[in-house]
């Protein structure tokens, strides 16, 4: 009995479209081949040859396949439809939009060629002839959310209304998800045109001035599954969004947003900390707080109390970021005093705990920043004594008891620590325990193993190492991580689009250099951000490097090395790198010039260098506190700085000095205070002083990492004459705009080939 030919030869083709998906090409290729030679008129066959050779990166080879097909088959749309995608990959747009045609003309119902023909001619900048083309593709196929999603988009290239369109494709996508199965509903690609509309329906709300539309958008987008991208948009939109009162419904994903760092805590803190501040229950606090003869058992039984310190979003700010709003500093701090000095029985404070330990893990973070009164240190001291004679008996410790010494003293510091770790604690005190006790003896055994590159002898290295062993800089606790790495043309094209590309192949690995890491947050940001790279990051502190090694083993990263150096002997190694990123420390080196030739010479020839420098006029706000400084003689230890801090805050609003508390985030912990305001050595650059630099170092001036909106500031300031590597230009730019560059100047530079 003879077999079936036609079933056969899907059977051969399943065979190889199998081996295929496997990335067993060879074995694909063979059977394709073998298949076509026994029946040339086998399309599949055809068009699965043309995609291995394709995603072997032979793209021109898999169109002459394509096209010998063609002459077998003149007639298969779904050929000249493939046809037409690779040649409109390789550029050749007339070649592919003939193509496409010849498809439609063969089959006029194919749905998804039109789409392509549409989207090769938006290539074309045929926005109205692109639209025509996605209302075929929705006519033949209107229950696809793509559609209606694409030619939105044409209709924005025309400058038309495609809200509808984008609602449509919304509308489209949720009822979908509805009905997918479980795979579906939690496929990307599924769902992705229901992202994209949500995402498009955001941007104009936002540009039309209805950024809490806009944010609702993008919550439904990201409860429903859309990933970092949307977490990002929701974020940042969150953060440009004025609200009047409270949003209750927000807290939930604001406190997920903040536990998983969709963006940098500092911005999304500040925001979230504007919007707590709305609560009745916390202004009633404030209020309370504020009042002269407000006592503890006043304080905590305040009919407000309960429900401020159950607040989730509040929690959510204390356990996972550092508070950067005066007003409720206060507040914790008159909270904090009320719980050492409460004479309630310790049962009764049971309901403070979970507050308790995210106020004791907050003030931990910010290393003690918050007043404390002399009557409060003996409170403390007596605390701990009844605490640690408990221990030491073996006697029931309450866990309030144990949050409130916390509060006011870390936990690891204490002489007896090792008998609260030793412990058995409730789940509640979880946090308190793994922040204040497990994560610093990590770091304590993991500084053992970082090794030391060179010794530290200048006298100015050996000065600011000492002062950031004590400070380890900077201080954080979540990082946004980023799921997709790029190769650095991808980079430098999303930053830098006007740059020529690099000339190096995308798939090469990329040697990276972080010198000054501090406690790692820019290396572990540059390890995520560079595809196939490999770093080395040093600094001079080991506390910071520590710290750096133990984050950078929580978030699962390898391609880190950490050493223990002085940039100034860096220039005996022998390793060459293609990127080197310095932010914030050339400045802090007695010439910081002499520092900037070790990286120069370290870097390759046409290697990038990301360098962060202090701007002058970007500091001159920190004058008033120089001289405030310089009266008072403040010094650097921990008592002193707290003690600046009242004298600050005491200050009236109108003296210039008191402006650093709501112009400058560093101003609430007491590490991050140090480096802003009292470093041990500090230069301050002028765009001219860089221009020289770069003259003396031979390095090319690539361009300032900058927002959009002042990116788009400098365009409309210059007009037609506008270039992004005119340093004189920015100068220009900086002398009108003051502020532009307060956090630091961040530029690009390249050593020439």
């Amino acid at each position: 009995m003879s077999g079936n030919p036609s079933r056969t030869a899907n059977l051969k083709l399943n065979e190889a479209v199998a081996a295929f998906q496997a990335g067993e090409f060879a074995h694909a290729q063979g059977l394709a081949r073998a298949l076509i030679e026994s029946s040339p008129n086998e399309a599949g066959a055809w068009g699965l040859l043309a995609s291995i050779a394709d995603t072997q990166g032979h793209t021109t080879k898999a169109i002459e396949i394509l096209k010998r097909a063609i002459a077998f088959l003149p007639r298969d749309a779904a050929l000249h439809d493939s046809l037409g995608l690779l040649l409109g990959k390789t550029g050749r747009l007339p070649e592919a939009e003939v193509h496409f045609r010849d498809a439609l003309r063969i089959a006029p119902q194919r749905h998804e060629t039109a789409a392509n023909l549409g989207n090769l001619l938006a290539r074309s900048s045929r926005f109205a002839d692109a639209e025509a083309m996605f209302r075929t593709a929705a006519s033949l196929a209107p229950q696809e959310a793509k559609y209606p999603l694409q030619i939105g988009r044409a209709l924005l290239a025309q400058r038309r209304d495609a809200r509808p369109s984008f609602m449509q494709a919304a509308e489209l996508g949720r009822s979908a998800l509805k009905s997918a199965d479980t795979s579906q509903q939690t496929s990307r690609s599924f769902n992705e045109p229901y992202y994209d509309a949500l995402s498009h329906l955001a941007a104009l709300a936002f540009t039309e001035g209805r950024p809490e539309e806009a944010l609702s958008h993008l919550q439904e987008a990201v409860v429903k599954g859309a990933g970092d991208v949307a977490q990002v948009q929701f974020a940042n939109c969150f953060c440009a969004t004025p609200f009047t009162g409270p949003r209750p419904y927000l807290k939930p994903l604001l406190a997920r947003a903040l536990a998983e760092a969709w963006i940098m805590s500092a911005d999304l803190v500040r925001a979230a900390t504007r919007l707590l501040l709305l609560e009745p229950s916390i202004q009633a606090m404030l209020r309370r707080s504020a009042e002269p003869d407000a006592t503890a058992g006043g304080l905590l039984s305040d009919s407000h109390a309960r429900d401020a310190v159950a607040d989730p979003l509040l929690l959510a700010i204390l356990n996972e970021g550092i508070v950067t709003d005066f007003s409720l500093e206060r507040l914790l701090t008159e909270m904090r005093a009320a719980l050492l000095r409460a004479e309630h029985p310790r049962n009764e404070l049971n309901s403070y705990r979970a507050f308790t330990v995210a106020l004791a893990n907050q003030c931990f973070s910010n290393e003690y920043a918050f007043a404390e009164t002399p009557a409060e240190r003996d409170l403390v001291a007596g605390l701990e004594r009844r605490v640690q004679a408990a221990l030491e008996t073996k006697q029931t410790v309450a866990e309030i008891d144990v949050a409130i010494l916390a509060a006011y003293r870390p936990l690891n510091r204490l002489a007896w620590a090792q008998s609260i770790a030793a412990q058995t604690w409730p789940d509640i005190l979880e946090p308190l325990i793994a922040r204040q006790l497990r994560e610093p003896q990590t770091e304590r055994e993991l500084s053992a193993s970082i090794p030391h590159l060179t010794e530290v002898a200048d006298p100015t290295s050996k000065r600011v190492q000492q002062q950031y062993e004590e400070n380890p800089y900077p201080r954080w606790i979540r990082t946004p991580t980023r799921g997709r790495r790029y190769s650095l043309d991808e980079w430098l094209f999303t930053h830098f689009p006007y740059l020529p590309p690099s000339g190096r192949h995308p798939a090469a690995p990329l040697e990276v250099l972080v010198p000054g890491c501090g406690t790692g947050q820019d290396a572990i940001g540059s390890a995520q951000r560079f595809a196939n790279a490999n770093l080395l990051a040093v600094d001079l502190s080991l506390s910071s490097l520590a710290y750096a090694a133990r984050k950078t083993t929580e978030l699962d990263i390898a391609n880190i090395a950490y050493a223990q150096a002085d940039i100034l002997d860096l220039g005996r190694l022998e390793r060459r790198f293609d990127i080197v990123e310095c932010a914030g420390v050339l400045h802090h080196l007695a010439d910081p010039v002499a520092g900037w030739r070790v990286l120069t010479d370290l870097t390759v020839p046409g290697g990038y260098m990301l360098m962060a420098l202090y701007s002058e006029r970007g500091r001159e706000d920190l004058r008033p506190v120089a001289e405030f400084i310089a009266e008072r003689g403040y010094k650097t230890s921990a008592d002193e700085l707290r003690r600046f801090r009242s004298d600050i805050l005491a200050l009236h609003e109108t003296h210039p000095a008191r402006a650093i508390v709501s112009s400058r985030d560093d101003f609430y912990s007491l590490s991050m205070l140090r480096d802003l305001v009292f470093h041990v050595q500090e230069h301050r650059f002028t765009i001219k002083k860089i221009a020289e630099a770069l003259k003396i170092l031979g390095l090319q001036f690539c361009g300032f990492g900058l927002n959009l909106m002042v990116r788009t500031q400098f365009q409309q300031r210059f007009g037609a004459s506008a270039d992004p590597v005119s340093l004189e230009q920015w100068d220009t730019f900086e002398a009108e705009n003051p502020d532009t560059f307060a956090a630091m100047y961040h530029l690009v530079v390249r050593k020439p080939i």
